[in-house]
Parts: structure tokens; sequence; C-alpha cells
């Protein structure tokens, strides 16, 4: 009797594997035939949620997006090509002999109240030869959206260089934090996280699967944040925190590099920079600063516009539109400054951007503008839901302001309005965290009009908070709370100049 032949081990595995290999396969046939449409949207986010909103629509990938067509906005019309960018169409692959250029950020890059020929970016196409120049800056857009922008479709233009314009959505303070709502496309990190994640979205399956099992689920967050971008509370946080910040541009530099291409910096200016209403330091300066460093590290140039502005010559009014959108003229010089540096560069001939980079690691930055409680909040100890006003009788040094709260529409019974000074404690050390916040002074206001603040130690910089209670029992977690981290006030010239906080304008100013 003959024993029966035994199947080799590693033939078995061959086969196994085979098998399920062809399994897969069918099943990744299947889903791309069967469920195209689910395919489209876990890939490019959802359709439009709200036919009734013309210009944007929600995306939990993006958080928001253009829709394609007309933009009608202060009188100025603005094409959007079917990418969501603002312009023509352009040809993917890259013709051939064609350099191009991406610039990247929100609403000052997009050119927001110029005319489509105005705009920096069509000045530059208009004047460099043989090159493209491709406006994908997205009002209201930060360094998290940028970078699933690029992952889900701008990389496919292949752009020899980006222009990184990201400022001011990062460093605003308002009702939402981007990470916490955006589903990330691949990754926000740059670890190996990043490049499985790039592998398995390159499936139909994965992304069907990963939109319908976790994506989806934040779509009605993002519906809201879609159309009510900066009209929720404040809660005293960036949209992207300093050191997310930071990563984000160093993620997004070595995106670009992967696909061959290189990236310069644009630091974008406001009218504080041409016509300053206070002194001190300013919300937005780290984050220029965390930009420079980064644009070191890489080698390459930044266009300084605040600088560029200031020695223009011309006044507030003529560069900018409102707070701190450039007008067609300042639009002209960021055009000018772009070109300069990459004729420099001697870019056009095959010149490098990135000349000598130094490799250094992303340094830890510390934003003064934060809670340092938020830091350490488990190790902080309980603060009082209703802080006290300060007793004029126990304070040193102690002033006393002459004030106008302004206020046309509010339901709340009283109206708190605190004078904080933000300090940064270095340790988790209890003591140390609480004696870094302080209260300099409090007040209440049942109605809008003058008011008057004790203020203790009227010394250095201070922010206003103010408190809406609803039920006039004292602030507590149920009441809005607006946090005007980004109007620094000077206590050594308050006493003198008093302090106007207008809630329907949501700015805090010296009267």
């Amino acid at each position: 009797m003959t024993d029966r032949v035994k199947t080799p081990l590693t033939r078995r595995v061959l086969y196994t594997s085979l098998v399920i290999f062809g399994l897969l396969v069918a099943v990744e046939v299947g889903t791309r035939v069967v469920l195209s449409s689910q395919v489209e949207e876990a890939t490019n986010g959802p359709p439009p949620i709200d036919p009734e909103t013309p210009n944007l629509t929600g995306d939990p990938y993006l958080l928001w997006k253009l829709k394609p067509g007309l933009r009608y906005e202060m009188g100025i019309v603005s094409a959007i090509n079917t990418r969501g960018f603002r312009g023509p169409e352009w040809e993917i692959p890259k013709p051939d002999d064609t350099k191009r250029i991406i610039a990247v950020g929100d609403s000052s890059v997009f050119g927001f109240g110029v005319e489509d020929e105005e705009v920096f970016t069509a000045r530059m196409h208009d004047a460099l030869p043989n090159t493209e120049v491709i406006n994908a800056g997205i009002p209201g857009y930060s360094t998290f959206q940028v970078i699933n922008l690029l992952e889900m479709n701008a990389l496919e233009y292949a752009p020899d260089l980006v222009i990184i314009g990201n400022l001011w959505s990062d460093n605003n303070f308002d009702s939402f934090v981007d990470k916490d709502l955006l589903s990330a496309y691949a990754s926000f990190e740059t670890s190996g996280s990043r490049n499985l994640s790039k592998l398995l979205r390159s499936s139909a399956t994965y992304r069907v699967l990963d939109y319908k099992f976790r994506v989806a689920k934040k779509v009605p967050e993002v519906r809201k944040v879609g159309w009510m971008v900066g009209r929720g509370e404040q809660i005293g946080v960036r949209r992207v925190a300093l050191n997310d910040y930071a990563s984000n541009l160093d993620t997004i530099t070595k995106m670009v590099h992967e696909k061959g291409g290189e990236v310069a910096f644009l630091i974008l200016p406001n009218r504080e920079d041409i016509s300053p209403t206070t002194t001190g330091p300013v919300a937005w300066g780290e984050y220029r600063k965390v930009m420079r460093d980064t644009a070191e590290r890489h080698g390459t140039f930044v266009i300084n516009a605040p600088e560029l502005f200031k020695e223009s010559g011309k006044s507030a009014d003529e560069l900018f539109i409102d707070e701190m959108h450039p007008s067609a003229y300042g639009h002209e010089l960021l055009a000018g400054a772009l070109m300069e540096a990459l004729n420099e560069r001697d870019w056009a001939d095959g010149g490098p951007v990135e000349i000598s980079p130094t490799g250094e690691k992303i340094p830890e930055y510390i934003d003064a503008f934060i809670e340092p409680v938020e830091i350490f909040e488990a190790d902080a100890p309980p603060q009082p839901e209703n802080p006290p006003p300060v007793d004029p009788s126990q304070a040193t040094g102690s002033v006393t302001v002459k004030g106008e709260l302004v206020a046309s529409n509010t339901a709340a019974k009283q109206i708190q309005i605190d004078l904080i000074r933000y300090g940064h404690s270095e340790t988790n050390d209890p003591q140390q965290i609480a004696a870094a916040v302080q209260i300099l002074g409090s007040t209440r206001a049942s109605e809008p009009g003058p008011f008057t603040l004790q203020i203790d130690k009227p010394e250095g910089k201070a922010f206003v908070v103010v408190y809406l209670d609803a039920t006039g029992d004292g602030p507590s977690a149920d009441d809005q709370r607006l946090d005007f981290h980004s109007y620094p006030i000077d206590l050594s010239t308050l006493e003198a100049q008093g302090l106007s906080v207008d809630l329907d304008a949501e700015k805090v100013s010296k009267l």
C-alpha cells in the first residue's frame, strides 16, 4: 500500500494566499462597479448638503469647500473651477515644458474682494513665462484642511512650487478646533501611520468602509461648521494650536517634497501692521515666527508681506479692503515680491528655491495667549465658576477704569466683564498654574452702556473675557463666554483712555 503524497506546506500557503488575494480583488472590483457613487462620496466628500447655499458645501475631509461655478461676493464675481479652485481649469497631467506653482491659504490668498485677474496668483501667471500659477486658496482654510486638500486632489497638478500662505484661520480663536472635527484623508502625522493610511486608501473597499463607520458620523458637525464658520461661541483655544501649526507646515513641506516639488512661504499682512491700534504682542505674532522658522529649516524664502506693505508708503486704506484682505494694489505688491524672490534664485531656468536647509528639528513653542489651566487641566486645582469682583479695598495700586459696553442683541440678564492676565507655568505644579492666571478686575452690568472697572496692579498686558449670564445668577458652564484674546490691552494707559467692549463687533479697544 502506497502512502499518499503530502502537499508541501509552502505550496498550501501559496494556494491559500492566491485564493484570498483573488477574493479581495473580486470584492475591490465589485465595490468600484456596484458602489461607484459611494466610492466617489468616500473619496471626495458628500454631494452638496444645502442647495440653498450657492457657494459652500460641507465636507467631512475639508469641513467645507467651494462649489464649482460663479461665486458672487461684495459685487465681485469669482470663477470657481470643477476642483473648487479659483480660476480656469488646469490640465492633468501637466503639459510638457511647463512649470506649475500652487498657492494655498485662506481668503487672503483666494483674493477676497478683488477681481479674478487682480489676485497675485493671476498676476504671476500672466508675467512668468511657461508657468501656470494655480490659486488653491479657500476662504477660512487652515493648515489641517490644506493637508487634506493636497492629499485629495491639489497635488495631482504636479506643482514644482507650493506657496504656503496659511495664517489667519490657524491662529484664530473660534468656536471649534479643526482636528476635533476634521476626518483625516490620510493622516495628520508624518510617521508610518500616515504611510499605512495612504496605502489603505488606495483601496475603494477600505474608503467606503472607513467613510461609513468613521467619517460619516462627523457629517452633522461638519454641516454646522460649514455654514456657521466663526459664528459660534468662542471657546478660548485656537483652531490650530501653535505646535500643531508648526507640525502642519512641516507635513505640507514633506508632502510636496514627496512629489518632487519645493515650497516657499508667504506671511500675510493686516491693517494692524500699517495702522496699529494696540501696543505689545499680537495674537498672531508667534504664528508668523513659526512660519519664518520653518522656512529657515528648509532653506527656502519667505515673503514678509507686513514689511513689504509698510515699505510701500501707502496707507492702510490703499492696501486693504477691510481689516486683513489685501486690495488690488496689495495683491500687485505680493506678486512683485514673489516673482523677485524667484528671479533671485533663477527659478525659471532651473535654479532651486530651497537652498542649504538646516535640517533642524521642530522646536517646542509656547503660546502665551492660551490659558495654562487648559494646558494642564488634569492637574489644575478647581476654579470657582463665579469668581467675585476684586475688592477695591484689598487691591494694591488699583485704579478705576471707565468703560462702555456695546450690545444691541443679547438676552442675558447680566453681563460680567473680567480683565485677566494669562501667564505660563513651566511645570505641572498646581500652585504655579493657579498663580499664572490672574483676574485683575471684574464688573457686572445689567444692560449696555457705561461701566466702571476696578483694576488691581495695572501693569503689562491683559485680556477681556465676557460672560453672558442668562439667568443672572453668575456665570456657569451653560452661559456663553467670549474670549477677546486677539485684543490685548495695555494696562499702563487704560486708566486715562478707558475701555470699549463691543459685543456686536466682537472687539475690544480703547475709548
